[in-house]
């Protein structure tokens, strides 16, 4: 990985020239003033903050992050930074340009399909192009490379090299499912099955971060900027799932971590995760797990105190 501090404007040379780039580029530092780069292209990486907030336009269009969000970049993509917030600390991860082809072919076709390569969807990341919302474990990686790259030491480059590799990998597999969603979507263009993606995967994100919260069929409609019966349609073909079975699921998951991990009570879990009753969070539970949430709480207690080390 190479590292180093963010580019003066004349780093991109030429702004309409596609950047190579040989190994992994990480871009950052802590800033103390504004900080502006204009229009260039990119290629294909991650752009997150570790600090403060800051305005991008991707493809001129405006994208805002802060320390709990990142963007993903499609090689070729066109980007400016308007970071007007000082003690920012912006941070730019490029992945070496032939190895994310390379890592997606492994994952997405045989031994014998690799023989015969000639499926350009694997280059194209364009459907994970958008800001995504960044889990504790990504915001660790990220300060981790900040600051692996500012070490000299041989093993901190092999570590290095093993986090960007793990990121790479995932990212793939993300792509893969959102090539195989995207094909859900009952349109004929590509293009509109693109756009029509990218508003399913951004509401079905914000669901995730709001699960807590009462949440209506409008409310996800107008995150996705469509009206709530061509939502409805739409995230169905899309995930395979409507908007208020995935809703329910992701709050049933937290359920079953805080009934494993707190000593909250079943009325306290059931509302802090938006349900209406503790009749219904209670009937949803035994419908999905086959027990109640009082039985679920005592049988992974029981299996907790009998594993060696666990329990007392």
């Amino acid at each position: 990985m190479i590292y180093n501090k963010l580019p003066q404007p004349e780093f991109f040379k030429d702004t309409g020239q596609i950047p190579e780039f040989n190994d992994h580029l990480l871009l950052t530092e802590e800033l103390n003033k504004q900080y502006q780069y204009p229009e260039h292209k990119v290629g294909f990486g991650i752009i997150s903050l570790l600090k403060g907030e800051g305005k991008f336009y991707l493809n001129k269009k405006k994208v805002v992050l802060d320390s709990q969000s990142h963007l993903v970049v499609n090689k070729a993509s066109e980007l400016a930074v308007q970071l007007k917030e000082k003690n920012c600390e912006p941070s730019f991860l490029y992945f070496h340009s032939k190895l994310p082809a390379i890592i997606a072919e492994s994952l997405y076709h045989t031994d014998d399909q690799l023989l015969e390569r000639g499926d350009d969807s694997v280059r194209d990341f364009s459907l994970l192009e958008r800001a995504h919302h960044t889990s504790p474990s990504l915001i660790n990686v990220f300060r981790n490379l900040s600051v692996i790259g500012k070490s000299c030491a041989s093993f901190h480059a092999l570590k290095a090299d093993l986090l960007i590799r793990g990121l790479l990998e995932k990212l793939c597999r993300d792509n893969k499912q959102a090539i195989k969603a995207s094909n859900n979507i009952h349109a004929l263009k590509k293009s509109t099955r693109k756009a029509l993606y990218l508003r399913m995967a951004t509401t079905r994100e914000w669901i995730e971060a709001n699960y807590h919260r009462p949440i209506t069929l409008s409310d996800m409609a107008t995150i996705a900027m469509m009206n709530s019966h061509h939502f409805l349609r739409v995230f169905k073909q899309t995930f395979q799932i409507t908007p208020h079975q995935y809703l329910t699921k992701i709050r049933l998951g937290h359920a079953k971590r805080l009934l494993a991990d707190s000593n909250k009570s079943i009325t306290e879990i059931c509302s802090l995760l938006g349900f209406e009753s503790l009749g219904t969070f209670s009937w949803l539970f035994r419908q999905s797990f086959r027990l109640s949430p009082t039985q679920y709480r005592q049988q992974t207690r029981a299996r907790s105190y009998a594993i060696p080390g666990k329990g007392h």
